[in-house]
């Protein structure tokens, strides 16, 4: 509509096109049609300018209107319809986080192997201790006293204590009697710990005749003889199979049938007793170990 209006604004009212030269009023004066032409282009650029700001505005309202409209239908569609068109996100692990969660098991499992290891280890250091220092107690202990521990008929007096009669052997024969974790407290074996707890060689109150535990929750002990080794041994019992092997190897040859150290699966340490021919570690073989000093 508005465009037919500027084209009607240049024709005639009778329908023709005004022709292109100077139009000449009625009256034969010219003045008023120079007037019409020279100011018709001012007039038409104000027309124009004018539609461009009217369809300019026509538009953005419309843009606001359609913007408007999309943004409330969205609205009202968002909490009842779901967008096809956004993937559910599925639950679930990546690759990554498995990889993750893999290597921290992998460290925990190697932690827990290398402290079994670790525990292993300390394990056969103590035990190896213990036999030294009780090798290194013994000595000691005669040096001072010209007696063994456990033996020592001067002992009661020494000390002022009451000698209890040995259940077998004669005190100060020269040999400790009595079986290495033997529980009777009159036998010459269990009296070895209560003369050197009297003697300040071994830890422990001096009225204390029990036997040491040892690092597998076992029990160290002396007696004479065992797994036909002659003379004084240090037995320590219940040690495992790689524990038991150890000793042996760290002492002598690591066979259980030979050499200065012997080893029988049980608690039994008899002094004709006959050695286990090896070291079965099945994880069920717990060893008795006796060692010359």
């Amino acid at each position: 509509m508005i465009g037919m209006f500027m084209v009607s604004a240049v024709r005639s009212r009778n329908g023709a096109d005004t022709p292109g030269g100077p139009c000449i009023a009625s009256d034969g004066n010219l003045a008023p049609a120079l007037y019409f032409r020279q100011n018709r282009d001012e007039r038409e650029a104000s027309v124009s300018t004018f539609l461009f700001t009217i369809m300019t505005l026509y538009q953005s309202i419309l843009w606001h209107v359609f913007c408007g409209l999309a943004l409330m239908k969205r609205q009202q569609e968002s909490p009842t319809m779901p967008h096809p068109h956004f993937a559910r996100r599925q639950s679930g692990f990546t690759l990554i986080e498995i990889a993750i969660v893999l290597v921290i098991i992998g460290l925990l499992l190697g932690g827990i192997l290398k402290g079994q290891e670790l525990i292993t280890q300390a394990r056969i250091r103590n035990v190896a201790n213990d036999f030294q220092s009780m090798t290194a107690a013994i000595n000691l202990y005669q040096d001072r006293y010209r007696a063994l521990p456990g033996d020592d008929a001067g002992a009661a007096t020494r000390w002022g204590i009451t000698a209890p009669t040995p259940s077998s052997g004669t005190v100060g024969d020269g040999i400790i009697a009595g079986d290495y974790n033997t529980a009777t407290a009159t036998d010459e074996s269990r009296q070895f710990w209560l003369h050197l707890r009297r003697a300040g060689l071994v830890g422990g109150a001096v009225t204390d005749d029990t036997n040491p535990p040892n690092a597998a929750s076992g029990v160290t002990g002396v007696q004479n003889g065992a797994f036909n080794i002659p003379g004084i041994v240090i037995c320590s019992n219940n040690l495992p199979a790689k524990i038991a092997q150890a000793i042996d190897t760290q002492f002598d040859d690591g066979k259980s049938n030979t050499g200065t150290v012997r080893a029988a699966a049980g608690t039994t340490a008899g002094a004709t007793a006959s050695p286990d021919a090896n070291y079965v570690d099945d994880g069920t073989k717990f060893y008795v170990v006796c060692k010359a000093p």
